[in-house]
C-alpha cells in the first residue's frame, strides 16, 4: 500500500496512477544531470475522516463534520498546491523519492521544487469524494544500493557536488594580421538543494574562470543569472596582442618617432606612452612606470655603436609633457628631443647592417619586451644588451572591482541558512527583505 504526504497533508486510500521517471539532460543532451518525477494518484476523503487528512481536522474540531465538496477542496488545495513544501511518497514502508543529502535540512528538490500541477476533488457521495492529484520534482541521484544478510534493499542519496553540470563551447577569430581572438561561451547548473546553500554565482570562480593565455589581454567577461537562480551563462573573450603592457597597467599605447631633415647636423627623437589601469591601480605607479618606459626609449634609441663602443648621445631637450586623467584612471607622458646626426643615416633610417646599428634598438619597447642578446651584425663578439622582463599579465578580477554578486528572484527555503546576506545589503534590492523571499515586505 502506498502513503502520499506533502505538505502536510496525507492523501488517504492512495491509489498511484502514475510514477513516471525521466532522465533530464543538459542543453546539449550529453549530460544526465537531474530525473524527473511525474506522479498522479488517487485518494478517498470522506467527511467523517477528515482527520485522516490532516490531524487538524480531529473529530471535535469546527473542520470535523465540513461535508461540502467547496470547503474540503478550499481547506486542502492550498496546501497540496503550494510548491517547494515536504514531499514523500512510501510503498510497503520504503521511500520511493531520493532523500535529502547529509546536512541539508530543507524540502526543496533540485530544480526549485516540488512544483505542484493539479488537485482535483470530485464528489461520490454526500460524505465522500475522490481527490486526483498531480505533483512534478527532480532530483539529482548518486544513488547506492545495498542488500543487507536478510535480502532488505537500502537506497541512499550520497552526497554530492552543487554542481549538477557544466557545459561550454570556444571559438577562435583570427584576423587579416593574424592576431587571435579565442571566445568561450558556456553555462554551468546548479542544484536548488545543494548542501552547503550556494547560490549559482557562488560557484562562478570554479566554474567559469578561465586563464589568460600568455601573449593575451583579456578584452571581456560577462556572466547571466537566470531568473530561476540555477544557472550562469558566461562569456570571456581574450585579445592577442603585439606586447604586453608594463606592470602595473591593463593596457597600453604609444610611438617613438625619429626625424631627420637632409643635410641638417640633428636628428628629432619623439616618445609617447599612454597607460590605462584598473580601479584599483594606483594612477601613481602608472606615472612612474611611463615616465621609465619613455625615458629608457630615448637612451636606448639615442645611443650609438661605433667601432664595438656604445656611445650615448647628449639630447637636447625639447618638451616634456605629462598628462593625468581625473576621472578615468590614465596617464600620458610624452617627450621631445634632439640629439646629433650619426654615421650611417639616410635620414632618420638606420642602415644596421653596414654601420652596426641594430635594428632591434629601434624596435625594443621597455618593460614589454623579453629580448635575449644577440650578435651586433658587422661586428664580431660584440652582443647587444639585452632587457629581459618576466611574464606578465594584469590581475583580472573574478567579479570586478565592484565585487557584484549576482542575485534571482529567490524563495524561502531551511536549506539556504548559510547565506548571510541582510536587508541591509544593497545588493539584494528594492523590497527583497531577504534571500529566499520574494517581493515586498
Amino acid at each position: 500500500m502506498s502513503e502520499v504526504f506533502y505538505n502536510g497533508i496525507t492523501i488517504p486510500y492512495s491509489f498511484i496512477t502514475q510514477f513516471q521517471q525521466e532522465a533530464v539532460y543538459d542543453d546539449s543532451g550529453t549530460d544526465w544531470h537531474l530525473t524527473k518525477f511525474d506522479i498522479s494518484v488517487q485518494g478517498i476523503l470522506n467527511s467523517q475522516y477528515m482527520s485522516l487528512i490532516d490531524p487538524e481536522f480531529e473529530v471535535d474540531s469546527p473542520n470535523a463534520k465540513i461535508d461540502n465538496p467547496a470547503q474540503i477542496m478550499a481547506l486542502v488545495r492550498t496546501a497540496l498546491l503550494t510548491p517547494r513544501k515536504k514531499f514523500s511518497i512510501k510503498f510497503n514502508g520504503h521511500e520511493l523519492l531520493p532523500k535529502n543529502q547529509d546536512g541539508n535540512t530543507g524540502n526543496v528538490d533540485a530544480k526549485n521544487g516540488p512544483l505542484p500541477q493539479s488537485c482535483l476533488i470530485t464528489q461520490l457521495t454526500n460524505t465522500t469524494f475522490l481527490i486526483t492529484y498531480r505533483i512534478i520534482a527532480h532530483y539529482w541521484e548518486t544513488r547506492a544500493v545495498s542488500i543487507d544478510q536478510d535480502g532488505n534493499v537500502t537506497a541512499t542519496n550520497r552526497p554530492s557536488h552543487g554542481v549538477v553540470y557544466n557545459r561550454w563551447t570556444e571559438t577562435v577569430d583570427i584576423d587579416t594580421y593574424n592576431y587571435t581572438r579565442r571566445t568561450r561561451q558556456g553555462k554551468f547548473i546548479i542544484r536548488s538543494d545543494n548542501k552547503d546553500a550556494l547560490t549559482a554565482d557562488e560557484y562562478r570562480d570554479e566554474m567559469a574562470m578561465l586563464s589568460v593565455p600568455h601573449g593575451f589581454l583579456r578584452e571581456s567577461s560577462q556572466y547571466v543569472v537566470s531568473p530561476d537562480g540555477l544557472g550562469i551563462q558566461y562569456t570571456i573573450v581574450d585579445k592577442e596582442i603585439f606586447k604586453q603592457p608594463p606592470q602595473p597597467a591593463f593596457a597600453a599605447e604609444g610611438q617613438y618617432t625619429e626625424s631627420a631633415p637632409q643635410r641638417n647636423p640633428v636628428r628629432f627623437i619623439e616618445c609617447w606612452v599612454k597607460l590605462y589601469g584598473s580601479k584599483d591601480t594606483s594612477q601613481a605607479k602608472l606615472l612612474e612606470t611611463a615616465i621609465a618606459v619613455v625615458t629608457s626609449k630615448i637612451n636606448i634609441a639615442a645611443a650609438v655603436i661605433q667601432h664595438g663602443q656604445k656611445f650615448p648621445l647628449k639630447m637636447a631637450l625639447e618638451s616634456s609633457l605629462i598628462r593625468v586623467g581625473m576621472y578615468d584612471n590614465w596617464v600620458y607622458v610624452e617627450i621631445k628631443g634632439q640629439v646629433s646626426a650619426t654615421r650611417g643615416k639616410v635620414g632618420a633610417i638606420p642602415i644596421a647592417t653596414r654601420y652596426g646599428i641594430p635594428s632591434v634598438r629601434i624596435t625594443e619597447t621597455p618593460f614589454s619586451d623579453s629580448i635575449p642578446p644577440s650578435p651586433v651584425p658587422g661586428i664580431p663578439g660584440l652582443m647587444t644588451k639585452g632587457f629581459p622582463v618576466k611574464d606578465y599579465t594584469p590581475p583580472y578580477l573574478l567579479r570586478g572591482s565592484a565585487l557584484i554578486l549576482l542575485q534571482a528572484a529567490a524563495y524561502y527555503d531551511p536549506s539556504l541558512t548559510n547565506i548571510t546576506l541582510s536587508a541591509d545589503d544593497d545588493q539584494l534590492g528594492p523590497g527583497l527583505t531577504a534571500i529566499g523571499t520574494g517581493g515586498f515586505a
